[in-house]
């Protein structure tokens, strides 16, 4: 969409621009972002907790987490 010529690459390229920029945003998170969250929720806190529910969050998360990478043929059917 961004390399038509006319009235209709004029009417598309913004669109086609947000569409790429939202979905490269998007990957950099998946790859980088994510990771870091999981990792920081998974392992286990050796001082205080200073948020009201971090306990809660890292106990569950890391058990969600784990039992997610026992089991990756059931990402499958929660992805679809």
């Amino acid at each position: 969409l961004i390399f038509l010529s006319g009235t209709i690459g004029l009417l598309f390229r913004s669109m086609a621009m947000a569409i790429v920029i939202a979905l490269v945003t998007s990957q950099i998170i998946a790859v980088v972002v994510t990771p870091i969250f999981a990792m920081w929720i998974a392992t286990r806190a050796k001082h205080f907790h200073r948020l009201p529910g971090e306990r809660w969050l890292r106990r569950h998360y890391g058990r969600l987490l784990v039992a997610g990478m026992r089991r990756p043929w059931l990402a499958v059917p929660v992805v679809l």
